[in-house]
């Protein structure tokens, strides 16, 4: 049994506070089989950064 699988389409989305992007798997006729979530990025913001110089000045 071969099958050909491509991967579709894919979209960002934010699940569980962490952002994913979400990337359907697909058949040879088009059907869409299963979906795979993958990390997309990482955030920093403005409270990590003041924790992190904090911390530097710290030690």
């Amino acid at each position: 049994m071969t099958e050909n699988l491509t991967a579709k389409k894919s979209k960002i989305n934010r699940i569980g506070g962490y952002i994913l992007r979400i990337v359907s798997i697909a058949d040879s006729s088009g059907k869409i089989l299963s979906y795979v979530l993958k990390p997309h990025q990482v955030e920093f913001r403005l409270q990590d950064v003041l924790s992190d110089t904090v911390k530097w000045r710290i030690n």
